[in-house]
C-alpha cells in the first residue's frame, strides 16, 4: 500500500513538473519555411547569442541563414535575425567534420542532412551529420554558445572555425579579423565587418575546447594553408581579412568535443568575462538553464487551447520574445549609435528594434507579458537619441541602418509613457528626443526642411519613393507626438502636431476612395491601384492596402467617404476583390482578396470594422486569418516573421483583443481561438480570459462579460487588463448583425 501511495506521490510530481513545461508546446522550426524567414537554433530571451545552423549566405529565402527546404549546412553560427527581410549577422562560424587533412576551401565541413534527424525546442538544437557520422547538440546562454560534437573513432577530427562566414555575403566587407592562439585549448579574437545591413560590426569572441587540440591549421587565402603544429601560449597573432583555422583532434568511439564560444560587441576581455556565464562543460545543464529561462515567460500566459492553437500560440511567444537582443556585456558596456563604448546605468542596453514591424503589436504585448523590460527598452531607444541625435528608426547590433521609413520609435516611447512606464522628468527627456526626431532633418527623415509642413504630404515627385506611406505614417507619429505634448501641458506644440496628424487627408481621392499619390503642383499621379513597387508610392503594398493606415484617427477617416455604407462596401471590398496584385514586392503575401497579412501595413485593419459599428466582421476575419494564414508546419507563417511582430499578431488576436491604435492604450474586440486564458499582471493580479462554446465553427461573439457583469463595449483599455478580472466571451456560430453598440465604439484616446 505504501510503495502504491509513493508511486502516486511521484506521479504526481512528475505530472506537476511537466504540466509547468511550457517549453514543450515550442516548435522553433514554424516559420523555417516559406518566407517566415526565422532560425530553428538555440537562444534565451532577449539574449545575444543565437546558435543556428546555416546552409547558405545569398538569397532572400536565407535571411536567417536558414530555409526548411535546404538539405546542406555549411556550419553553426553565433548571431542570428529572427524573420527579417533583409539578412545579415552569421558571426563565427564552427563546423565539425572528418578529413585525411585539414581543407582549406571554406566550408570545408559542408554536408547533406535530414530533418528526421533534426531536433530543435527551445533552448537547444540537434542535428546528425550523416557523412562524417557526427552528431551536433547545441545550446546558449546571454552571450556564450556551446556546442557538443559527438565523433566516431578518429585521429582525423577537426573543428573549422571560420571568421570570414557572414548571411548575406553579398554585401558587407570584412575590414580585419583575428585569431589568437593563446594555448591548445582557448583561442581569441576578433572579426570586423562594415557596410552590411549594420553599417559596422566589431565582434570580439573567446573560444574553449573541452579538450586540447593536436594541431592547428591557418588559412589566410581560401586554397592555401599555413600548418601552425602545438603552439605555445600567446606566442601567435594572426590578423588577415579572410581567417579559417582548422583544430585538429583524435577522439575514441561517441567521445564528445565541447567548445564554448563567447562574444562581445566592445573587447576581448569583455568576451572573456561574458565567458563565465558557463563555468563548465555540460550542455544539458545550460540547456536547462535555457528552460528554466524561458519558461519563466511563457508561464505568464497560459492558456487552454486545441493543441494545433496551443503549439502556434506558445511559439509565437517564443518568437517574439527573442528580440530586443542585449548588447550590453555583464560589466554593462556596450557598443553605441556613435560606434563608441559606453556604459549602462541599467546593466542592459538592447539592440534589433525592427520598429516599423513591432511597434504595432510586439511592442503593446511586451507591456503585458515583460511589464519589466519595457523601461530598459524605452531607455535604451532615448539612450540612442542622446549619443545620435535622433530616435533609432532599425537598430542593428547598436547602429542605425536607416531601414524602412518613418520612425516608429515615437509610437513605442509613446506608449510607454501613456501607460505609465516613463515617469517624472524622464517623461520631457522622452518628448525631447521625440520632438527633435519629428522636425529637424536627419538621414531618414522626410522632412526636406520645412517643405513637409508648407506642402501638406510627401511629394510623389520629390520625395524618392513611398511618399503616400511616408505621409500616412509620419501623420500617425504627428499625433503621438501631440498626446505626450498634451500631457506636458505643452499646448502650442500639441496644436502643431495634432495639425500635422491631418495631413493624411490631402491624400484621400475622393472618387477612387483611396490615399493616393500626389505632386508638387497639388495633381493626382498615375498609378495602378494594384500595383506593388520598391520604388513607387507605397511601401510593401499596393493602394488598397494603404486606405486604412489612420490608426489615430479612424473616425476621420470614415467621414472621407461619401458616407458610412462607402467605407463600409469599401472594407468588405478590401477582403473581397481577388483582382491580381502586381509587381516585384516578395513581402506582399498572405492574400485574402487584396488584404496582405505576411506584411505588416495591414495588420490592423480587420479590426477596423470596430469603429463601424459591425464588430462581427471582424470576428470572422480575424478567425479566418488565425486559421488559415498560421500552421504548426514550418511554412505556418504567411510572410516574414519580422523581429516578432507577425507572431504578436496572432497572440494577441488569439486572446481576443488588438491594438489597432498601438499607443493610446486601448485594444479592439475580435474573436479569441483560446478556450481560457490567464494572464499574470506585474502586479500580483490575474487577467482571465474565458471563451464559453468556443469551437472552430462558433467564430461569434454572442456577448460579452467583465467580471460577471454584461460588457457592452467593443473595445477594452490596458488599465482594466492591468487591474485584474474577468472577461468572458460567449461565443456562437451565427453573426449577430443586430447588435446596438454605435454608443460604445472604441474612443481615440
Amino acid at each position: 500500500m505504501k510503495k502504491i501511495s509513493i508511486l502516486v506521490f511521484v506521479f504526481l510530481i512528475v505530472t506537476e513538473i511537466k504540466a509547468q513545461d511550457f517549453t514543450r508546446f515550442v516548435n522553433p522550426m514554424i516559420g523555417t519555411g516559406g518566407n517566415g524567414h526565422v532560425f530553428p537554433g538555440a537562444t534565451v530571451p532577449f539574449g545575444m547569442v543565437q546558435l543556428s545552423p546555416d546552409q547558405r549566405t545569398t538569397g532572400w529565402s536565407f535571411c536567417s541563414g536558414y530555409h526548411y527546404d535546404e538539405n546542406i549546412i555549411l556550419g553553426f553560427s553565433h548571431t542570428h535575425l529572427s524573420g527579417t527581410g533583409v539578412g545579415d549577422l552569421g558571426d563565427i562560424l564552427l563546423m565539425p567534420y572528418i578529413g585525411k587533412k585539414p581543407d582549406t576551401t571554406q566550408y570545408p565541413g559542408k554536408t547533406q542532412f535530414s530533418h528526421s534527424q533534426e531536433k530543435a525546442s527551445a533552448g537547444l538544437y540537434e542535428v546528425f551529420l550523416p557523412k562524417p557520422q557526427i552528431n551536433v547538440r547545441l545550446s546558449a546562454s546571454q552571450h556564450v554558445g556551446i556546442h557538443e560534437y559527438t565523433f566516431p573513432k578518429t585521429a582525423e577530427a577537426f573543428i573549422n572555425i571560420d571568421l570570414k562566414h557572414k548571411i548575406y555575403s553579398d554585401w558587407g566587407k570584412q575590414v580585419e579579423s583575428e585569431f589568437v592562439i593563446e594555448n591548445d585549448s582557448t583561442i581569441s579574437g576578433y572579426t570586423y565587418i562594415t557596410r552590411g545591413w549594420a553599417p559596422s560590426r566589431r565582434v570580439y569572441y573567446v573560444i574553449k575546447t573541452s579538450k586540447p587540440f593536436k594541431k592547428s591549421y591557418l588559412t589566410t587565402d581560401l586554397g592555401s594553408d599555413v600548418k601552425l603544429g602545438l603552439l605555445k601560449p600567446g606566442i601567435q597573432r594572426l590578423r588577415n581579412d579572410n581567417l579559417m583555422l582548422n583544430l585538429q583532434f583524435s577522439t575514441n568511439d561517441k567521445e564528445q568535443i565541447k567548445v564554448k564560444v563567447a562574444i562581445s560587441a566592445v573587447s576581448l576581455a569583455n568576451a572573456k568575462n561574458n565567458a563565465l556565464e558557463i563555468i563548465g562543460w555540460d550542455i544539458d545543464e545550460v540547456h536547462k538553464a535555457a528552460k528554466k529561462l524561458w519558461n519563466s515567460y511563457l508561464s505568464r500566459l497560459q492558456i487552454d487551447a486545441e493543441p494545433k492553437v496551443k503549439e502556434i500560440f506558445y511559439t509565437a511567444l517564443y518568437h517574439t520574445l527573442i528580440q530586443p537582443n542585449q548588447l550590453a556585456d555583464a560589466d554593462s558596456s556596450f557598443f553605441g549609435p556613435d560606434y563608441k563604448i559606453h556604459k549602462s546605468k541599467t546593466g542592459n542596453y538592447y539592440s534589433t528594434f525592427s520598429l516599423w514591424d513591432t511597434y504595432r503589436a510586439a511592442h503593446p504585448l511586451y507591456t503585458l507579458l515583460v511589464p519589466e523590460k519595457v523601461p530598459d527598452f524605452i531607455n535604451t531607444i532615448t539612450t540612442h537619441f542622446n549619443y545620435n541625435g535622433y530616435l533609432p528608426i532599425w537598430a542593428l547590433w547598436g547602429t542605425e541602418n536607416h531601414c524602412m521609413i518613418a520612425n516608429h520609435a515615437v509610437p513605442v516611447v509613446t506608449d510607454a509613457i501613456i501607460k505609465g512606464f516613463v515617469k517624472g522628468k524622464d517623461v520631457e527627456e522622452a518628448y525631447k528626443a521625440i520632438k527633435t526626431s519629428l522636425t529637424e532633418d536627419h538621414r531618414g527623415s522626410h522632412w526636406n526642411g520645412w517643405e513637409y509642413v508648407k506642402y501638406g504630404y510627401m511629394r510623389s515627385d520629390s520625395t524618392g519613393g513611398s511618399s503616400v506611406s511616408k505621409t500616412l505614417e509620419c501623420a500617425y507619429n504627428d499625433w503621438c507626438a501631440a498626446q505626450v505634448a498634451k500631457k506636458l501641458g505643452k499646448h502650442q506644440d500639441y496644436s502643431y502636431f495634432m495639425n500635422r496628424a491631418q495631413f493624411y487627408k490631402n491624400l484621400f481621392k475622393p472618387d477612387m476612395e483611396m490615399m493616393w499619390p500626389k505632386k508638387t503642383d497639388g495633381n493626382w499621379a498615375v498609378w495602378n491601384e494594384y500595383q506593388t513597387d520598391y520604388a513607387g508610392p507605397y511601401t510593401e503594398g499596393n493602394s488598397w492596402q494603404y486606405i486604412w493606415s489612420v490608426q489615430h484617427d479612424p473616425y476621420g477617416l470614415i467621414k472621407l467617404f461619401k458616407n458610412h455604407n462607402a467605407c463600409v462596401l469599401k472594407l468588405d471590398s478590401t477582403f473581397s476583390n481577388t483582382h491580381p496584385i502586381t509587381g516585384p514586392v516578395n513581402d506582399v503575401t498572405g492574400i485574402i482578396g487584396q488584404y496582405a497579412h505576411g506584411n505588416e501595413p495591414g495588420h490592423h485593419t480587420a479590426y477596423f470594422y470596430g469603429f463601424l459599428g459591425q464588430p462581427w466582421k471582424t470576428q470572422h476575419r480575424v478567425r479566418q486569418i488565425l486559421s488559415t494564414l498560421y500552421d504548426s508546419q514550418p511554412n505556418g507563417l504567411s510572410g516574414n516573421e519580422d523581429c516578432g511582430q507577425m507572431s504578436a499578431w496572432y497572440a494577441l488576436s488569439a486572446l481576443g483583443f488588438y491594438p489597432y491604435n498601438p499607443a493610446n492604450g486601448v485594444y479592439i474586440l475580435g474573436s479569441p481561438a483560446v478556450n481560457k486564458a490567464v494572464l499574470q499582471v506585474d502586479n500580483g493580479k490575474t487577467f482571465t480570459i474565458i471563451a464559453q462554446n468556443n469551437s472552430p465553427q462558433n467564430i461569434y461573439v454572442a456577448a460579452v462579460k467583465l467580471n460577471g457583469k454584461p460588457y457592452l463595449n467593443t473595445y477594452i483599455r490596458h488599465s482594466d487588463i492591468q487591474n485584474g478580472g474577468v472577461l468572458t466571451f460567449i461565443m456562437t456560430n451565427k453573426p449577430l448583425k443586430k447588435q446596438t453598440l454605435t454608443a460604445n465604439l472604441p474612443p481615440l484616446n
